[in-house]
């Protein structure tokens, strides 16, 4: 549904409808975007499905001194409403977007804007989820005796690296205020915008390492990575841009 929602909107996006876009499509920017972004998806599900989860031994085995002093003090997190908090943060971000119609110009063009915007979240999604399928790093929750056994016998407590939900606010974030300074440029808000994008995520990935969902250096890759492609995928377009 997801994959076939993003067809529609590149159908819409290259009709040519919106002649004022500061974008351009083009299947030498866009088939690769995709297909990078489905195929690591895919890749991620297919490993997460043939794995096994922690085994208890496994867990009883797990000594919090054998991680590196920078992300030890993270083993000693649990906090659920601390990770609760970044859930709604995640949940939020993902209709940023939709502020774009607010404005004139941006709405006449939200097409062109949904279509950057799904293939944003698609190769962001699908990278994040293949990257933590193939390191299987064990959430720091699992060294902490105060979190429930159950959760640590989940098959994502092998997914702490990287940071999902700090990637995916980062990547939504930069990519709105990318476009949002490509559809206008003079406007007064544009320092505010940036400053929102760079500290959203920031205090998602202050929320998942107090949770005991992650590391600090699983927050410090994602953001990275989120952020790259939120300004990558628009620039990629923008580049592409044909007057």
């Amino acid at each position: 549904m997801k994959h076939r929602s993003l067809i529609i909107l590149l159908i819409i996006a290259y009709s040519g409808i919106f002649a004022q876009s500061p974008y351009n499509f083009s299947f030498a920017v866009d088939i690769p975007v995709i297909t990078v972004g489905a195929a690591t998806a895919l890749g991620g599900f297919i490993h997460e499905r043939k794995r096994d989860a922690l085994q208890l031994e496994d867990i009883m085995d797990l000594n919090r001194m054998d991680v590196g002093k920078f992300d030890r003090g993270a083993t000693f997190n649990w906090n659920p409403k601390a990770a609760h908090w970044s859930d709604a943060l995640l949940y939020a971000n993902m209709g940023t977007p939709l502020l774009f119609l607010a404005g004139e110009r941006s709405r006449k063009d939200f097409g062109t804007i949904a279509a950057i915007s799904a293939e944003v979240f698609l190769l962001n999604t699908g990278i994040t989820y293949l990257t933590k399928e193939l390191v299987q790093r064990k959430r720091p929750y699992v060294y902490n005796s105060d979190a429930p056994l159950e959760k640590k016998l989940d098959k994502g407590s092998s997914q702490s690296f990287y940071s999902g939900h700090t990637s995916s606010v980062a990547s939504m974030s930069f990519s709105f205020a990318m476009m949002h300074q490509h559809y206008y440029p003079d406007s007064k808000l544009k320092p505010l915008v940036w400053i929102l994008a760079g500290v959203l995520p920031m205090a998602t990935a202050v929320l998942r390492v107090r949770g005991g969902k992650h590391f600090w250096t699983d927050v410090l890759i994602g953001y990275g990575a989120g952020a790259s492609i939120g300004v990558g995928v628009p620039l990629l377009h923008r580049i592409n841009f044909k007057k």
